[in-house]
């Protein structure tokens, strides 16, 4: 955890030093860099980094090797004493099982993937890659849209963000994408906001349900309207799981049909109350501070519709699962919304007590969730990489674009 608080601190340092200085954005580029590097050069951190993205990676390159039982059992093999479980009871179900994960990731991730292997930089290029875009994405927004950027760099590690992009990579990516659109719905620019959710798609195509978001630079959701929203969604909430089974298939979504029903591994947590308490409180709290907010800062009604809207998914999650996956996407920008309402209180001295209490409150509650719990398995932290997990340095017989590798 060490390496987490002495990165955060690093950056939250360089960019109060930056306010102070005429090239802000020189100071937020290295503001950005403690974070990003962490990020960067980490190894087996992650849920998904082990379980999903490397024996992807693995099972790609022996399909493009031939996919011979030979080769499988020598680049799966390594994998298969921790991956195995369940129906996983040999190294050629491994394979299989990869093989399936592999076809439904985005072609963007995909084609990054294939360059990675055909350059000879393997999996760790793509930790790297994928480090600096959401590093990049993540603090431009921050520099561009928030008025209390200290506090807001501190709190997207404290939510659990920072954490969260450590582990469901393809889609945080897609998250950060959307961090930067938000500046485009205030502008009321449609073509580069299609263009950030477009990018986005590449990584994670689930982020096409950010498109409606451009819609509140234009209308507002008021604090009564979001209550009454959420309010109207938990009653008819039941109605909407036929609906979803019956609509996937129908625009190609039909990989998640797997997510449904009383034998799905993604259903059994039910209603997902922790997250939806954590959005009801910063509408409540937001709701407070609505009006002086949202004429101090273009961003507030925005990130707050955003809430909203998220809060409108979580209602929904005790019928249809993965409806948290869903919520990440609305409720990112919360980092940057909290600052923003700390700052609509005029009195200075309640403003400093509120303050301290996120501060602490958050650090207590990434005590918790890492430390405690290991949330999004982030500990211990690692850089390095066993000689027998390393992926074997192959090469394209001609495109880096192209699907055959040489033998």
């Amino acid at each position: 955890m060490i390496v987490y608080i002495v990165a955060t601190l690093l950056s939250c340092g360089l960019a109060w030093a930056g306010s102070r200085q005429e090239r802000k954005w020189l100071w937020f580029v290295a503001a950005a860099i403690p974070l990003t590097l962490v990020s960067a050069i980490r190894w087996d951190v992650g849920t998904d980094f082990y379980w999903t993205y490397f024996p992807a990676f693995r099972a790609m390159e022996c399909l493009n090797l031939g996919g011979t039982d030979e080769l499988v059992n020598e680049i799966m093999g390594p994998l298969f004493e921790r991956l195995k479980g369940g129906p996983i009871d040999s190294i050629p179900k491994l394979y299989e099982n990869y093989i399936h994960v592999l076809g439904n990731q985005e072609w963007g991730f995909r084609q990054l993937m294939e360059f990675m292997s055909w350059s000879g930089l393997g999996f760790r290029g793509i930790v790297v890659v994928t480090s600096l875009i959401v590093g990049a994405c993540v603090f431009t927004a921050i520099y561009r849209q928030s008025r209390s950027p200290v506090l807001a760099i501190y709190l997207y590690v404290m939510t659990s963000n920072y954490f969260l992009g450590l582990n469901i990579v393809r889609q945080y990516v897609a998250i950060g994408f959307v961090l930067v659109a938000v500046e485009f719905i205030v502008r009321r620019r449609l073509w580069p906001f299609l263009a950030c959710i477009a990018a986005g798609m590449l990584f994670h195509k689930t982020v096409v349900l950010l498109v409606p978001c451009y819609l509140l630079g234009r209308r507002a959701i008021p604090p009564w309207l979001g209550f009454a929203l959420v309010a109207a969604t938990l009653g008819h909430s039941s109605l909407v799981e036929p609906m979803a089974l019956w609509l996937m298939p129908k625009v190609g979504l039909v990989h998640y049909c797997r997510y449904f029903g009383p034998d799905s591994d993604w259903a059994k947590d039910g209603f997902e109350w922790f997250f939806f308490a954590i959005n009801m409180s910063f509408m409540i709290f937001g709701a407070w501070y609505w009006k002086r907010a949202k004429e101090r800062s273009p961003y507030f009604t925005i990130w707050y519709g955003m809430t909203v809207i998220g809060t409108v998914a979580l209602a929904f999650s005790g019928s249809l699962p993965l409806m948290k996956r869903i919520n990440f996407y609305f409720a990112a920008p919360q980092f940057l919304l909290l600052p923003e309402i700390l700052l609509a209180e005029s009195r200075v001295g309640l403003r400093r007590i509120l303050t301290v209490l996120v501060v602490i409150g958050f650090a207590l509650e990434t005590f918790v969730a890492v430390c405690v719990y290991n949330k999004n398995e982030v500990l211990p932290y690692g850089i390095s990489c066993r000689p027998d997990h390393a992926p074997p340095r192959v090469r394209f017989a001609s495109s880096p674009f192209g699907w055959r590798l040489a033998k």
